[in-house]
């Protein structure tokens, strides 16, 4: 879905639905290629119902199908304008950094903070030529605090699977209250974000009681249960989707 977010009508109908689809195409290949990268990287310490490596062990020629994840991803986005070209690039270097070398996911911090390079990206492969979507920049600053909290809820509930991976997380770093203080503080940081929307003032309370005080809360009081944890991600990331949608059409 990431890839919408570039949608411009006023270039044209039929040139911004085909930049939008050669965006989905190339976050597709982009997103199976990091994925693919982190798994075979994880599959020391996943369990097995978690990475379908974590058994077996890599599959023969699981570089071979990085490589070409990598390449269709590039060659989707030839014909793209620069930044969507670029935004490409980047997302594909920071999956190869974050998973394998120098492994910026081990770090506190580093790790957490690099799935912005990981995922923001993808907001513009999308992008037609001359197009600037309206309101681009603010929907991109709200997805990336609403991913920096998801990702503490996630390395809360695989603290267990990091520990063993030797991977030190910013959650294993500040512990679940300083955890659920940044969460919280991404929360207010995404209503400053947005608060150019229409009709701010409408969806100021509901966000600000889910992102500012619900999710930080359930990480400082549930953040040592992997289960609940589990759930709380699930659960953000189902509201972080409605969340996204709205405001994609409130910045409009």
């Amino acid at each position: 879905m990431l890839p919408l977010a570039g949608f411009d009508a006023r270039v044209g109908t039929l040139p911004a639905a085909a930049a939008a689809a050669r965006g989905v195409v190339v976050a597709s290949a982009v997103l199976a290629f990091g994925y693919l990268l982190n798994a075979v990287a994880d599959r020391g310490s996943d369990r097995p119902g978690k990475n379908p490596f974590a058994a077996a062990g890599a599959p023969r020629g699981a570089g071979a199908v990085a490589a070409g994840l990598a390449a269709a991803a590039l060659v989707a986005s030839a014909w793209a304008p620069p930044v969507a070209r670029a935004a490409t690039a980047v997302s594909l270097a920071s999956g190869v950094v974050y998973s394998v070398g120098p492994r910026l996911k081990r770090y506190p911090l580093l790790g957490t903070l690099a799935n912005v390079t990981n995922f923001a990206p993808l907001l513009w492969v999308g992008v037609a030529a001359g197009a600037q979507p309206p309101g681009l920049r603010a929907v991109a600053a709200g997805f990336v605090c609403l991913l920096l909290q998801n990702q503490l809820l996630h390395e809360a509930a695989d603290r267990q699977e990091d520990r063993a991976g030797h991977v030190r997380t910013t959650v294993l770093l500040l512990g679940e209250g300083r955890s659920a203080l940044v969460a919280s503080l991404l929360g207010a940081a995404l209503l400053a974000a947005v608060r150019t929307a229409r009709a701010f003032g409408a969806v100021a309370g509901p966000l600000a009681l889910a992102y500012v005080v619900a999710f930080p809360l359930a990480l400082a009081l549930r953040g040592a249960d992997a289960a609940a944890m589990n759930r709380a991600r699930a659960a953000h990331r189902a509201c972080s989707v409605l969340t996204g949608g709205l405001l994609f059409a409130l910045l409009r």
